[in-house]
């Protein structure tokens, strides 16, 4: 086996990787800029090609192509939806049918650029959802899968029908995952097939370890651009305590939760709630504020312009995190990139990315008891401006930790070793400075307000 190499042994040949990515596109958050920052990262350190769905990749990429540089490490490989494919998107419960067809002629025509090209490694990126593995690892060449989520569920115990009619499907959801997490046999097989699995949270890692058997490793499925400017604290402006919360407002998301809270707030702390963001509960949520006397504290903003949203976090004196189902929540990054001290649930991916030193966790008990300790939260924060600024420097700080370009050294350092393992010529360049400009992910299109949106989960 051959020795481990240095940076300045590095052999000439880069490695030839594949990247299987649905959904690529510059310009879009979600699992379109996932795919894209992955890719483009990643051609740093190899000669990546890309295969992604023509439909809606195509026009982004090549007019971002045909405006920027050409990076000769990376290309892209266009897979269209048949007819017959557009229409199951259409029908209800059928779009992974016609996922699964699309990744059917992927397949095949990755086989066929194979034998031309000769692949070293083989990587499936988008969706991150488990549901839908792929065919790459029947390749026989080493396969990687992930970040992979989507296997985290709504919890039973905050089933109520204050969040009306929606939590059906959302337990409805919960059973079919269940199923399918621990039947499927491509799953399992995919699983035990792959070189490395990075899972996008510590559910998910825990998840596929107990159904599979398969050892895997955590990176987050989300990113930041590179982090500049200074790191100093935000300081807290005098008046009532400024509170933001950003999302889709749907039932998973439980703003109600943080009502109860404001609710619950002795009569000497004040504070002001701006939600931005629009979706289907927010009549139910507004009237829910109305009945507990706290309309006047919160502030329904809509979605907002790119540029205006982040400034609303930035002014921000806390962030407020309730989500009930989340693979990861790209906005606790982007919290934390603009110091902003965050409070959340501790579970799924809002537990991997939020610490003691940037916020405070609250364990997901029931209802009423997060409701409680996040009020107990708040009013401490009310009273405690010197606490905000610690949470704020530690936050900017701890964002460089999360960046695409620090998630792409890790990702490369794993190849390496299976390059390794492999007894392949190759490895991962270490770049000095990014070959192709990035296109900042926050200037993305956004699809969750503030942030990159939620995985196709």
């Amino acid at each position: 086996m051959p020795a481990t190499s240095t940076q300045s042994d590095l052999p000439l040949r880069r490695p030839r990787v594949l990247h299987l990515s649905y959904s690529c596109a510059p310009g879009w958050g979600s699992e379109p800029g996932v795919g894209w920052n992955r890719a483009v990262e990643m051609a740093n350190h190899c000669d990546v090609w890309v295969v992604c769905n023509e439909e809606d990749c195509r026009a982004w990429i090549e007019d971002y192509l045909a405006k920027h540089p050409d990076n000769p490490h990376l290309k892209f490989i266009y897979i269209p939806h048949e007819r017959v494919d557009k229409l199951l998107t259409r029908l209800p419960g059928c779009f992974y049918v016609a996922y699964n067809r699309w990744h059917r002629r992927a397949y095949r025509e990755i086989c066929r650029l194979h034998q031309e090209i000769n692949f070293d490694l083989v990587h499936q990126i988008t969706f991150c959802g488990y549901r839908e593995p792929s065919y790459l690892w029947k390749l026989g060449v080493p396969f990687v899968w992930g970040p992979v989520g989507g296997t985290q569920n709504y919890p039973w115990r905050f089933v109520s029908p204050v969040c009306g009619l929606k939590v059906l499907s959302e337990a409805f959801r919960s059973v079919l995952n269940t199923i399918q997490l621990r039947c499927s046999p491509r799953v399992k097989q995919a699983a035990r097939s792959a070189s490395a699995i990075f899972a996008a949270n510590s559910t998910a890692a825990s998840d596929i370890k107990s159904t599979t058997g398969v050892e895997v490793l955590k990176l987050l499925d989300i990113g930041l651009e590179p982090v500049n400017g200074p790191t100093t604290p935000v300081s807290r402006q005098a008046g009532p305590l400024r509170i933001l919360w950003s999302g889709v407002l749907e039932t998973r998301k439980a703003l109600e939760l943080l009502i109860e809270a404001v609710a619950l707030l002795p009569e000497d702390v004040d504070c002001q709630v701006q939600v931005l963001g629009e979706g289907p509960a927010q009549t139910r949520w507004q009237r829910l504020a109305a009945r507990r006397g706290v309309a006047s504290r919160f502030q329904w903003t809509g979605r907002l312009p790119r540029d205006e949203a982040v400034a609303q976090l930035n002014d921000a004196d806390v962030f407020v995190f309730t989500s009930l189902r989340d693979t990861a929540g790209t906005v606790l990054l982007e919290a934390m990139a603009s110091g902003t001290p965050i409070i959340s649930i501790d579970h799924q991916g809002a537990a991997d990315i939020v610490d003691e030193k940037i916020g405070f966790k609250v364990a997901p008990t029931n209802r009423r008891d997060v409701s409680q300790q996040m009020s107990v939260i708040i009013a401490r924060l009310a009273r405690n401006p010197d606490l905000l600024e610690s949470f704020s420097l530690a936050a900017k700080q701890m964002a460089a930790d999360f960046t695409w370009s620090h998630q792409a050294q890790r990702i490369s350092e794993v190849y390496d070793s299976i390059f390794e393992s492999e007894g392949k010529d190759c490895r991962c360049a270490v770049p000095a400075k990014a070959q192709l400009p990035l296109l900042s992910v926050l200037d993305a299109v956004y699809e969750d307000q503030v942030g990159l949106g939620q995985s196709a989960t």
